[in-house]
Formats: structure tokens, sequence, C-alpha cells
């Protein structure tokens, strides 16, 4: 698995941020602050990553999940 191939796989435009991650271990380390302030990722992305990262720490792999629709009323 490539840090380029995961930020794919988890889908939400997180793919647009590859570059920012040099190496699979810094995509890993990344805290929140860090993706906040040093690299410029946008909360929804941010959290959505950090998300991920831990799940697959826990041994899920990952996978892409549609973003629900918005009801109408």
């Amino acid at each position: 698995m490539t840090t380029e191939k995961f930020l794919k796989t988890i889908g939400r435009e997180c793919e647009k941020y590859t570059d920012k991650f040099e190496s699979w271990d810094v995509l890993f380390t990344a805290t929140s602050s860090d993706m906040r302030h040093k690299l410029s990722i946008p909360t929804h992305q941010r959290k959505w990553i950090l998300d991920w990262t831990e799940k697959y720490r826990q041994g899920i792999d990952p996978y892409y999940i549609r973003p629900s629709r918005k009801k109408k009323n």
C-alpha cells in the first residue's frame, strides 16, 4: 500500500493531498495540528484521513464509502 493508493481508496477528495505526505511514516505520524498548520489540509479531509489511519492501525483495510445524500424535506 502506498500513500497515494491509501488516500485515493478512502475518497472524499483526499487524493489531492498525496504530495503533502512524503512517506508512509509521515502519513501515519502526522497529527491534526501538523496537517492543519504545516500541510494546510482542510478540516473535513483532515478528520477523514485521521479516522482512516486509525482504522488501518486496527487492521481494517481501507475501502471507499460514498458520501451520504442530504435529505430533502
